[in-house]
């Protein structure tokens, strides 16, 4: 789900139709309007959070990272999912409509995620990376 639609989610969870959920967060809450382009509902965004947090269905949230997201706004998605099952960040690659746009790829990600691993495996019970072309460090949550 994009979150956008929270009592979509409560239907399918009440009727037990769910077994796993995953929620694309596309970037801090405060942000997401200019990320996104368009004027998204804050409120129904942290509504799905709050549902899939406390559903009892396992689930993920992921994020893309876009070459314009900073340390902070990592870290202030990650803090919004806090106690998701698991958290994951996933490496941006431009589309043929982005191809022409001046935008490099985020080659330092891996290495701030490796410098935050332990505020991120507080975050959630695992934490992974998906696409980096570095190695990134990754696993269950430590106590």
């Amino acid at each position: 789900t994009n979150g956008t639609r929270p009592q979509t989610v409560r239907r399918l969870l009440d009727a037990g139709l769910l077994d796993y959920i995953a929620m694309d967060v596309k970037a801090p809450i405060a942000k997401y309007d200019a990320v996104c382009g368009v004027p998204v509902d804050q409120r129904a965004l942290n509504e799905s959070i709050d549902l899939i947090l406390h559903s009892g269905v396992a689930h993920e949230f992921r994020t893309t990272v876009l070459p314009q997201f900073t340390g902070d706004d990592l870290m202030a998605i990650a803090r919004r999912v806090r106690g998701a099952q698991r958290f994951v960040l996933q490496q941006w690659r431009p589309n043929a409509a982005a191809a022409s746009a001046p935008v490099s790829l985020r080659t330092d990600v891996p290495n701030w995620i490796n410098r935050h691993l332990p505020q991120l495996r507080q975050m959630a019970a695992s934490f992974d990376t998906r696409g980096f072309a570095q190695p990134v460090a990754s696993g269950a949550a430590t106590p």
